[in-house]
């Protein structure tokens, strides 16, 4: 009989965890329900509740604040700034004829520019050159004081032969000096 008791009890005990668990399952089950239900609850009231009235549109125009100017005619000149690089169509090299000090250079030569004719270029000290042209001048006027002299002695040398009553021979009479020329340096 104790086997039958123990196996008795062995069932009893089962059954009793199972009617344990089952009113805990039951619970939770219970639960469960509610909590979904109320979450449902929730969403249908979302969804269906009226949504709030929307503003009414005001039927006037809205006031816009503005500005007036008055409308003036003005030249535009566009400007427009790039970086590059710009390379000549045709290159001159600039050299001077003459030898000196340059005392000046001129303000449009710069690499690049545009030189029109009669812009200064440099301005080379003359100082040397305008002496040798006041010496050549002094020298000039020494010569032309010489020539006015033998003029002068061919004149009165021509008198004296007129006077003596000799007469030079046609070659020699009448003879001339060619103008002077100034020399370019």
């Amino acid at each position: 009989m104790e086997t039958t008791h123990k196996q008795l009890d062995g069932h009893d005990s089962e059954k009793q965890c199972t009617r344990a668990l089952g009113s805990q399952n039951l619970w939770v089950k219970w639960l469960l329900v509610i909590i979904v239900l109320a979450i449902g609850g929730m969403l249908v009231n979302h969804f269906l509740a009226p949504l709030p009235p929307k503003k009414a549109r005001n039927t006037k125009d809205p006031v816009r604040i503005v500005q007036i100017d008055k409308v003036q005619k003005v030249t535009l000149t566009p400007t427009v700034t790039v970086h590059g690089t710009v390379e000549a169509n045709r290159t001159v090299n600039i050299q001077s004829q003459i030898r000196g000090e340059i005392l000046q250079l001129g303000e449009y030569l710069i690499p690049g520019s545009i030189i029109k004719q009669g812009d200064l270029l440099v301005k080379v000290d003359d100082r040397d050159y305008q002496f040798a042209l006041a010496e050549a001048k002094a020298q000039m006027a020494r010569q032309r004081a010489l020539y006015d002299i033998e003029q002068g002695r061919s004149q009165a040398t021509t008198m004296e032969l007129a006077i003596s009553g000799h007469q030079l021979p046609n070659n020699e009479k009448g003879f001339s000096i060619a103008p002077a020329t100034t020399c370019r340096g």
